[in-house]
């Protein structure tokens, strides 16, 4: 099948919907106007689409179809692609990095084991955000794993993740112990979460809106 250098296809978050880095770089190719033929993956049918975009079912034939003959490809998580990536075919990967570069699939691996001890290999992705003043134990980790049968151990890594950073603060931060022992570790589908923060009930609640559609 060739490749129509005119279409291209949109992920955010596995099918979750019309969100993301994804949704900033669609909108704005709509509004230049550039003739394109633009491809979303859903899980399920939204409302909130934009005149211009069609959406697919995420994983159905078409969503192959559609992917194995676009140009350009836009996510922003690892994907479990549909089909391969053809050398013309050009891939915009849209998961966040810092100014040291952004950490991928095998670059990752070593950094995910400061956080968990659990088998890398049943990681299908991961994030970390920590506070910019070192001084604060705020923290928040998401660990995705590829099959739901694995979150309880992904959170059992993170409990453990809590306390080992408990007993570090107790030597150098004792002021911010209580803001780990208040710290929310929970599971939502696939995903395992720890969450500490001066506003933890209000994150857990934007996360879990955000996933709600999956």
């Amino acid at each position: 099948m060739p490749i129509d250098n005119s279409k291209i296809t949109f992920d955010s978050f596995e099918g979750t919907g019309f969100g993301g880095d994804p949704k900033f770089i669609c909108e704005e190719l709509l509004q230049r106007k550039l003739n394109l033929k633009i491809i979303w993956f859903v899980r399920k049918y939204h409302d909130n689409f934009p005149d211009g975009v069609t959406q697919v079912k995420l994983n159905s034939i078409r969503a192959i179809y559609h992917q194995s003959t676009a140009k350009v490809w836009v996510d922003n998580t690892r994907t479990g692609h549909r089909t391969k990536k053809r050398p013309s075919q050009k891939y915009m990967q849209t998961w966040h990095g810092n100014l040291l570069g952004k950490k991928c699939e095998k670059d990752a691996e070593d950094k995910f084991s400061h956080i968990s001890d659990m088998d890398y290999k049943k990681v299908d992705s991961y994030f970390v955000s920590y506070s910019s003043d070192g001084h604060k134990a705020d923290e928040i980790v998401v660990i995705a794993v590829k099959d739901k049968a694995d979150v309880d151990e992904a959170k059992e890594s993170l409990t453990k993740h809590q306390q080992d950073r408990y007993n570090l603060l107790q030597s150098y931060e004792p002021k911010q112990v209580s803001r780990i022992q208040d710290g929310l570790v929970f599971t939502k589908g696939q995903y395992a979460v720890l969450i500490i923060t001066s506003h933890n009930d209000d994150v857990r609640k934007a996360f879990e809106d955000t996933i709600k559609s999956k």
